[in-house]
């Protein structure tokens, strides 16, 4: 039971300092088997609880994080605090009620000590592998923006395009599909990412020291990439 009320899907909103920690109403009720959590709202205290638009939690200079990657509406959607989510818990006639709160309680001391909240190992191997391709990528691209400067100088029409172009390189390589987001892709493929989009960043610089023509260096990353 524990492990299945790890994989609940509960959105959860907190500042980035892990002073505050916020649940979904919503996802709350569903899960304590709350028929009508409006109807619980109302005896929360105020501070327990707040209503978070998008505007909220995006933008450059967000100061929220979150587990879910779906928007909120236009009205704003109520999250809970520790304190509320208890309340609620302890209201519960549901035999899971005593679970849910000791996953809560991990939740929050997940996040509280490293900023974000691991379910399972191999969740934290993920969490590991993703923050190294995001260094990979970026370095990726430095590589990509150097060339694109290079394709420029020798009269290119749509140099930015390589950026797209050399993606797509090492999407169809390993069978990933257009849009995919990459929060979604499991550990090994991050990892074969990574390993295609460093050659790439390691033969970009080669090429252009060789003052080899754009047109061929593309022609030559891609060759490289369909044999590997």
């Amino acid at each position: 039971m524990i492990k299945l009320l790890q994989e609940k899907n509960i959105r959860m909103i907190w500042s980035n300092d892990g002073n505050e920690i916020w649940f979904s109403a919503n996802d709350i009720g569903e899960e304590l088997g709350v028929i009508n959590i409006r109807n619980v709202l109302p005896n929360i205290d105020s501070e327990f609880k707040m209503k978070f638009k998008e505007q909220d939690i995006s933008g450059v200079h967000k100061t929220y994080s979150r587990n879910f990657k779906e928007l909120l509406n236009n009205f704003g959607e109520m999250f809970l605090t520790e304190e509320a989510v208890y309340q609620i818990s302890f209201r519960s006639n549901k035999p899971e009620a005593k679970l849910f709160t000791k996953w809560v309680s991990k939740v929050l001391k997940e996040i509280r000590i490293h900023g974000y909240y691991i379910a399972t190992e191999k969740d934290e191997q993920w969490f590991g592998a993703r923050k190294d391709s995001k260094t990979t990528r970026k370095e990726f691209t430095d590589e990509v923006q150097e060339f694109v400067h290079y394709a420029i100088n020798q009269g290119s029409n749509k140099p930015n395009m390589y950026y797209m172009h050399f993606t797509k390189l090492v999407n169809d390589k390993l069978g990933i599909p257009k849009g995919t987001n990459r929060e979604d892709l499991d550990q090994k493929t991050l990892m074969d990412i990574m390993a295609l989009e460093r050659v790439i960043a390691m033969k970009l610089p080669k090429l252009i020291d060789k003052e080899t023509n754009y047109k061929e260096a593309y022609k030559e990353i891609k060759k490289l990439i369909e044999i590997i």
